[in-house]
């Protein structure tokens, strides 16, 4: 959807926002709340809700609150003094009083706080058990036929990637067409983090336990990065189970088969808590995405220091520099699709190529872009969604 307001455009499916035609940085938070009270225009947003939204009905102290109203305010060419765009309501709230028009398929009319808002809880997380007994999150979003996004182990968490903007865009446009199932494997995120073994084929059935617990039979699966080898074996030792399989940034063969240079991440990472060490992290993403928004390589670097134990890291990072999935290929009967970045210098074309070459019938999309893979902000981004759902609704 896009709304238009004073001299300025909002998209929430790009997650930009644009004055006088030109694009305005805004952190996710700020875009969140410039979001929320243009949903609810002409009426009054209290505290509350703005916790309860932004928050998650956390608790906020009040010059938080003040902080980003006036980035708020600042993003959009507002100020408290004038308050033309946002209005403190004393006591109260605040409320958008700019003129508004909206584009999109929902323009007929946007829903008001209460209608969002029946409680805080945006996502409901499950629990399923693996062969070792330990606990798997999952969480499913959306209606329509099933869809597995599968990221890369010790790089996922359930709670942090619906609760940022920059993250969740992807899933936001899947939703719309499907149901749409995330799970953090064993040893990050919101599943147990004492992990037995970080063996993808360990991983693959613990993929089948999650579909179990979901009552899912079969479902198209989209991986990404390192997400492909647990999609690759579970569709070669599940064929019956799975209907389309999709792989972005994948590829064959790890860093270390590759070749004997040192994994750079790996490196970073056993670095450990150094004060430093969140900006060296944010650096080293732009290696996978060069073309940014930085603003995302902020928030993914967050996960990397904070979604799993600084070991289980180390010990996945191994496994992907060490990963063969030449034997597989010849396996995977469903259609695939690989879409992979031109220019991807973590994790070449080749790469991608070798994939699309191995597996019977599969489709190479290759996307004009550095990116390991399309973030909302980038020039390809469009493409790369109507790519996906093209696929996925044949």
């Amino acid at each position: 959807m896009i709304y238009r307001f004073a001299d300025c455009k909002l998209d929430t499916r790009r997650l930009t926002l644009e004055r006088s035609g030109r694009a305005v940085r805004t952190e996710p938070k700020v875009f969140d709340l410039i979001h929320l009270l243009l949903r609810n225009a002409g009426n009054v947003v209290s505290k509350e809700s703005l916790i309860c939204e932004i928050w998650d009905g956390r608790i906020i102290a009040e010059s938080a609150i003040s902080a980003r109203i006036a980035n708020a305010r600042k993003a959009v060419g507002d100020n408290g003094k004038d308050q033309k765009v946002i209005r403190t309501v004393a006591r109260r709230g605040f409320e958008f009083i700019a003129d508004v028009s909206v584009e999109g398929e929902d323009a007929s009319g946007a829903r008001t706080v209460s209608d969002q808002l029946p409680g805080c809880e945006t996502l409901k997380i499950r629990y399923a058990r693996n062969r070792h007994g330990k606990a798997i999150a999952f969480a499913t979003v959306g209606a329509g036929s099933p869809l597995v996004h599968v990221g890369p182990a010790m790089m996922t968490d359930l709670e942090v990637m619906w609760r940022e903007p920059t993250i969740r865009a992807l899933f936001e446009v899947l939703r719309q067409h499907h149901e749409l199932l995330r799970h953090d494997h064993v040893g990050s995120g919101q599943s147990d983090w004492e992990a037995d073994s970080f063996d993808f084929w360990d991983h693959a059935e613990d993929l089948g336990k999650v579909l179990d617990a979901a009552g899912w039979e079969k479902t198209a699966l989209m991986a990404v990065s390192g997400g492909a080898h647990t999609a690759l074996r579970f569709a070669a030792k599940y064929p019956e189970r799975v209907t389309r399989l999709i792989l972005v940034g994948g590829y064959v063969t790890g860093r270390s088969l590759r070749s004997n240079a040192p994994d750079p991440m790996r490196t970073l990472l056993k670095a450990g808590g150094a004060p430093q060490s969140l900006s060296l992290t944010e650096a080293f993403m732009l290696l996978y995405w060069p073309e940014g928004p930085m603003e995302a390589l902020r928030e993914r670097a967050r996960m990397v220091r904070s979604v799993a134990p600084e070991e289980n890291t180390l010990r996945i990072r191994d496994a992907f520099d060490n990963v063969s999935n030449a034997g597989l290929l010849g396996d995977i009967r469903c259609p695939t699709r690989i879409i992979h970045g031109r220019h991807d210098g973590v994790h070449p074309l080749s790469e991608a190529r070798a994939l699309a070459a191995g597996i019977a019938g599969a489709e190479l999309v290759i996307l004009e872009t550095a990116n390991h893979w399309p973030l909302p902000g980038n020039a390809v981004w469009d493409r790369y969604l109507s790519t996906v759902l093209e696929f996925l609704g044949r």
